[in-house]
């Protein structure tokens, strides 16, 4: 498992109010049974012990590969969607988790405010693409789609069925949540401004200018 040790709280069902103990996941480490229930959407999902109904319990957590010096941070709704007050929690956790390390040994981070985008941004570590490249592909789509429309539209990364060849985004609709549009992107072109965005240091640094710190996400793009 992930680690976790006893995170035993006492919580009320959102359905009838009855009060249980739970013990929630809050970190999800690499190749452990808590990262697949996040995938799966089960991870601290929870039944109540009177009315007998699941209900899911959202919560921050943190996605760490130790190994690979990455770290997703997930600040639940729950707390607030405020990017800009995220942005200042995560430094305040980032800078006491860390605060060992010099500034080459401390890991890449992210923050995201929805589950979905820390599902996103952890399988795409795990593929090995770089979501500041693939957050600016769905600016790309959206700019050049006439039928996308990010007000109304989410574009996600389709880790199922992209492959060494084509990058899958499927554009859900926000309110029914139902896929809409399913679209292509090569990986040649994604390699080309691979090349061409992260191909210096200097390039590099002008193309993180673009994102809001931690916060990789396409709506800064669209702003």
């Amino acid at each position: 498992m992930g680690n976790n040790g006893n995170n035993s709280q006492r919580l009320n069902c959102p359905s009838c109010s009855n009060e249980i103990l739970v013990n929630p996941v809050f970190t999800i480490r690499e190749n452990t049974d808590d990262l697949h229930a996040l995938i799966k959407g089960n991870l601290n999902k929870f039944s109540c012990t009177a009315c007998k109904k699941d209900f899911l319990y959202d919560t921050p957590m943190v996605y760490r590969d130790d190994e690979n010096h990455y770290v997703i941070y997930y600040h639940s709704s729950g707390i607030n969607e405020n990017v800009t007050e995220a942005l200042g929690f995560m430094d305040e956790i980032y800078t006491e988790m860390f605060a060992d390390l010099s500034e080459s040994q401390k890991p890449v981070c992210r923050l995201t405010l929805r589950r979905k985008d820390l599902i996103e941004k952890i399988k795409l570590h795990q593929k090995g693409y770089d979501d500041r490249l693939v957050e600016y592909i769905k600016y790309q789509l959206f700019h050049h789609s006439k039928d996308l429309d990010s007000t109304h539209m989410d574009l996600l990364f389709d880790f199922g069925s992209s492959d060494d060849e084509t990058l899958i985004f499927l554009a859900f609709d926000q309110t029914s949540g139902n896929i809409i549009y399913s679209l292509e992107f090569p990986v040649k072109e994604y390699s080309e401004l691979r090349k061409n965005f992260l191909g210096s240091l200097k390039l590099e640094n002008e193309f993180n200018k673009l994102f809001r710190g931690y916060y990789v996400q396409v709506d800064t793009l669209m702003e």
